[in-house]
């Protein structure tokens, strides 16, 4: 057994660890996020813990490109617009994941994760620059409009799922209200 570490094994590892940071540590927040109302002190505790990993292995990323360990004002960034990335990368996988569980909640933090994760791209990329701000603004009106589509979709379909079931004559449903005649309409003639 040699002391030292084989290359191309640490060629495999790393790429692999930060890929498994970034994935578990999005899979941590967005479990924590939508189950957040179910048991708050643990799913909180997930969510934190699962940015700080995703921001842990963005923190190696950087660090695995050789331009050195950043200096503070980039790691706060890089931590800040990880954390960001993560949480909305979280809420939108997390709505995703579990909206027929929590139909009204997912329909919201689908859309918020999606304008929530944009921007921390956008910022961690370094696109709200003047060269990039035209691109952006054009992506940003794509994304705020399929936010804002999915939103009343999703609320939509919450809605309908929220709403009491149809029943099959298991239950009496009552109402003083007299039935309605449908033979008069346009679709009966």
């Amino acid at each position: 057994m040699s002391l030292f570490i084989d290359v191309p094994k640490v060629q495999v590892l790393r790429p692999y660890l930060l890929y498994v940071f970034s994935f578990v540590g999005a899979g941590m927040v967005s479990g924590g996020v939508v189950h957040y109302p179910l048991n708050e002190s643990y799913y909180g505790i997930l969510a934190v813990l699962g940015g700080f990993v995703f921001a842990i292995g963005a923190i190696a990323n950087e660090l695995s490109n050789g331009r050195g360990f950043p200096g503070f004002r980039a790691l706060f960034s890089l931590i800040l617009t990880s954390l960001l990335l993560s949480f909305g990368i979280g809420m939108f996988a997390g709505g995703i994941q579990h909206f027929t569980d929590f139909p009204s909640r997912a329909a919201v933090l689908v859309p918020l994760g999606i304008v929530l994760s944009f921007i921390a791209f956008c910022l961690k990329s370094k696109l709200f620059r003047k060269s990039s701000l035209k691109k952006v603004l054009v992506a940003s009106s794509l994304v705020l409009s399929t936010a804002v589509v999915s939103l009343f979709v999703l609320m939509n379909i919450a809605d309908g799922l929220n709403a009491p079931a149809h029943t099959h004559g298991e239950e009496k449903v009552s109402s003083n209200l007299p039935a309605e005649d449908h033979s008069k309409h346009p679709h009966n003639k």
